[in-house]
């Protein structure tokens, strides 16, 4: 099997979401080879190797970036029974890049581990309480708080809509803002935020009575700070869209392909599909750059996945995984919404290729 199947294989699997068992079907139907699906796996963990200090540079790059959008989703892990994995994703919309990090946790520790503590950028978030106590500079999602207005705004009439009506009226203003913003000098341009930060305090302490609006206000006064952050912060955004709009892809492929065996599968997922989705956004496929890679006998070789902009060096590996997945005799436990392949469950005690 040459480099160009092996580049055409791993971007059916891990951009398009095709289980190896298909891609079989496909190269077998297209080109008339006969391939293991097992194959496919031991080719992915080769070409992982290959792009891991392509996708370390791009760590580096992100590290670097003035605006940073974070969103986590659920993922699936066969052989991860102690803990409930998760998609993580970090999309920079100033260069491009989208990396994705499956970890066996939800927690800061994750955003810590990937941007790292000089990181001295801003970061797009979502309400997630778990961001809350990271060292950077926090954006709220307006969407996400315009979302909370509108169910509060079902349910509550007369006197008590007029508090979710009021931070309605005050987000939307703020996003029309933004739009406005550029056109005003930069002189002046800190005052707006401050004039919105204000408007939205005097509304947080102004009497509340029903517990629903209690509650969201609390939540606005835990995040006061982080509201109008894209107001100063030139390169973000009044939501967390570009993060959103990055994990659908992930999102797609885990339900097509149930996600992973292994962690160490999914570490090789996490980079391959890192390095494919930057090459994608910076109008590259990952098809026509892997067969240099892979030919060629330079192990650090770095692809030039960011349209010609100039490399950094590589970051120093990361720290991802600190569980290994369990012994091969131990029996896989079918959460919720797992999905087996048919062929393992008449011998789950097997260890996963």
């Amino acid at each position: 099997i040459g480099p160009h199947l092996i580049a055409l294989a791993t971007e059916l699997h891990y951009r398009i979401g095709v289980t190896f068992k298909k891609v079989s079907g496909i190269v077998a139907l297209l080109f008339g080879i006969t391939v293991c699906a097992a194959t496919w796996a031991r080719a992915a963990r080769r070409v992982a190797r290959r792009l891991e200090p392509t996708h370390l540079s791009l760590v580096v790059a992100a590290r670097q970036a003035a605006v940073v959008h974070i969103d986590e989703t659920g993922w699936y892990i066969t052989w991860a029974q102690a803990k409930k994995p998760w998609l993580h994703v970090f999309a920079v919309p100033s260069l491009g890049i989208t990396l994705f990090a499956i970890r066996l946790t939800r927690s800061r520790d994750v955003a810590l581990e990937i941007l790292g503590l000089a990181f001295q950028g801003a970061i797009g978030i979502d309400g997630w309480a778990a961001y809350m106590k990271l060292p950077y500079r926090k954006g709220q999602c307006s969407a996400h708080l315009l979302r909370r207005c509108a169910e509060l705004l079902e349910v509550q009439k007369q006197g008590a809509a007029r508090f979710p009506h009021a931070v309605q009226r005050l987000l939307l203003d703020g996003i029309q803002a933004k739009a406005l913003l550029p056109a005003l000098p930069a002189t002046e341009q800190p005052a707006v935020a401050e004039q919105f930060r204000g408007q939205m305090r005097g509304l947080l302490e102004g009497h509340i009575e029903e517990p629903a609006n209690r509650r969201f206000a609390e939540h606005l006064r835990r995040h006061e700070d982080e509201i109008f952050t894209y107001l100063d912060e030139p390169g973000l955004g009044p939501t967390n869209n570009e993060a959103e709009r990055e994990i659908r892809p992930g999102v797609v492929v885990r339900k097509i392909s149930a996600g992973n065996r292994t962690t160490d599968g999914a570490h090789d997922h996490e980079i391959i599909a890192s390095v494919s989705r930057t090459a994608e956004r910076n109008g590259l496929l990952l098809p026509r750059l892997l067969p240099s890679l892979l030919s060629s006998t330079n192990s650090q070789q770095i692809l030039p996945v960011l349209a010609g902009r100039a490399m950094p060096r590589p970051a120093p590996p990361l720290s991802g995984w600190k569980e290994e997945p369990p012994d091969g005799d131990q029996r896989p436990v079918r959460r919720a919404g797992r999905r087996l392949d048919r062929k393992h469950r008449g011998d789950a005690r097997a260890p996963p290729p």
